[in-house]
């Protein structure tokens, strides 16, 4: 997964650098390196949501098909206190 993340987030990553490059040149201002890195973390973030979903729907495939958990068995978060 890291290998296909880091290609995901390459253009992103690239856009935040140019951004810094130009402003670091006076070419740009600094409120185009902040959108650009804005765009990149919000980029970053939604693949993450995305892949902490699929996740979460994988291990409830796994329950809903009878792994996992014996009879009796009770997830932490279910426990009464």
């Amino acid at each position: 997964m890291s290998t296909h993340r880091s290609q995901i987030f390459r253009p992103q990553r690239r856009l935040a650098e140019t951004a810094r490059l130009r402003y670091d040149n006076e070419s740009a201002r600094y409120l185009e390196v902040l959108d650009a890195e804005r765009n990149r973390f919000a980029s970053e973030q939604q693949f993450l949501q995305l892949h902490s979903a699929e996740l979460q729907n994988a291990v409830s495939r796994h329950i809903a098909l009878g792994g996992g958990l014996r009879e009796g068995d009770v997830p932490p978060d279910r426990r009464s206190k």
